[in-house]
């Protein structure tokens, strides 16, 4: 017994001591463990924050843009393209990358049918990065697409204007673009000219030629024959720069607009208001002309036309202004010759007055039709009153038939 015993020992201990080389591995340590997809975010989100840096965003707004304008995936979501490129060009409107920016924004302009806004975009680039990179394939896409879709009448402007100088700021050089635009292609490019002006107000609000850019405003919407906002304009721009050296111009345009709109008192006002406020203008006889005109033509106010036209001549006495006033007062008198419906039908003074033409020398600033006629009213009303002035002859040849009877 003792000796199974003792075997039994020793056959456990050689079993423990054979298995030990063999025994099963120990778990790795936590250390060594593969991360969770919440560790990976929670790594991530350590290095980079959720939102990028505007730099960022602006670096990945712009490479995903520039890709997705070749994606057959996105043709028909141009207009979608060019707002978000419209957002990159004014949160960094003077850096280069605003000009490849801009670049890519008008080929989808044009890629989408709106010709005239692509036409303005190019020019703009043209004008505020004169030496880009994308500045002569730019020149090259606004001539090909104004030789496309721009009168042949315009063929010497466009010449011109794709010829952007780099010698002045860039603002000096955004509002050289405005005035030319706005003097050569205000009907053709409306509304892309207004929307340059309003972005270049916005964009130099203490530019110091602003003056001009507002007036030139005004003689866009004159140009598309939009009075109604060319009045608001001038009126803003009096309101805004009345030492302007432009103010002259501005108020003699008030009658103009007002009288292009039918409102014939309030163009007598400011032409008016022109004459009190500038008397040594040489405009000054035009907007007494122009009221004359509106009292005769328009208000049926023949004395006051009469008076505004002896205004004129008093003020100059010879030339071509005297001379169609005193015209003018004459056809008010000769209700026969002259096309307004007049009610002062005075032969008497109609002669007087066509005297006074000849009299004065100034028959010769009146064009050859207007002196033919002041000549032959003048043989016409002067054969007519001596007619009236002669004694009759017909009493007299009957008295002496009746006393040789």
């Amino acid at each position: 017994m003792i000796r199974i015993l003792a075997l039994s020992v020793f056959l456990a201990a050689g079993s423990a001591s054979a298995q030990a080389p063999f025994a099963a591995p120990q778990p790795a340590a936590q250390a060594s463990a593969a991360p969770s997809t919440a560790d990976l975010a929670a790594r991530a989100s350590a290095v980079e924050p959720q939102t990028p840096t505007p730099k960022q965003a602006l670096i990945r707004r712009w490479n995903f843009l520039e890709a997705a304008a070749k994606n057959d995936d996105y043709f028909g979501a141009e207009s979608a393209m060019v707002d978000d490129l419209n957002l990159l060009i004014s949160q960094n409107p003077a850096s280069l990358e605003a000009a490849q920016e801009r670049f890519l924004a008008a080929s989808l302009e044009e890629r989408e049918g709106l010709h005239e806004q692509a036409m303005v975009d190019l020019l703009h680039l043209l004008y505020e990065f004169p030496n880009a990179d994308v500045s002569m394939q730019a020149q090259s896409m606004f001539q090909d697409i104004a030789k496309k879709r721009l009168p042949g009448r315009y063929k010497g402007a466009v010449a011109n204007i794709s010829q952007a100088s780099s010698g002045l700021s860039a603002d000096d050089r955004l509002a050289t673009l405005i005035h030319l635009l706005v003097q050569n292609f205000g009907a053709e490019l409306y509304g892309p000219i207004r929307g340059e002006i309003r972005g270049f107000m916005a964009r130099f609000p203490d530019y110091s030629g602003m003056d001009r850019v507002q007036w030139d405003l005004v003689n866009l919407d004159e140009s598309e024959g939009n009075s109604r906002a060319a009045l608001l304009e001038a009126q803003e721009f009096l309101a805004l720069y009345p030492r302007s050296a432009l103010a002259e111009k501005a108020q003699f345009e008030l009658g103009s607009l007002y009288a292009r709109l039918g409102l014939y008192q309030k163009a007598v006002g400011a032409y008016q208001a022109f004459t009190a406020a500038y008397p040594q203008s040489p405009d000054s006889v035009s907007a007494l002309s122009q009221i004359a005109a509106i009292f005769a033509e328009h208000l049926d106010q023949y004395e006051m036309a009469v008076k505004t036209d002896e205004m004129i001549v008093a003020q100059v006495s010879q030339g071509r202004p005297a001379a169609e006033a005193l015209y003018q007062e004459a056809g008010l008198y000769d209700c026969r010759f002259l096309f307004f419906s007049c009610k002062l039908d005075d032969p008497a003074k109609a002669l007087s007055v066509y005297q006074r033409i000849v009299n004065t020398g100034n028959l010769d600033f009146l064009d050859r039709k207007e002196a033919e006629r002041v000549r032959s009213r003048i043989n016409d009303l002067s054969k007519s009153a001596a007619k009236a002035q002669a004694p009759s002859q017909t009493a007299p040849a009957a008295s002496a038939g009746a006393g040789g009877q």
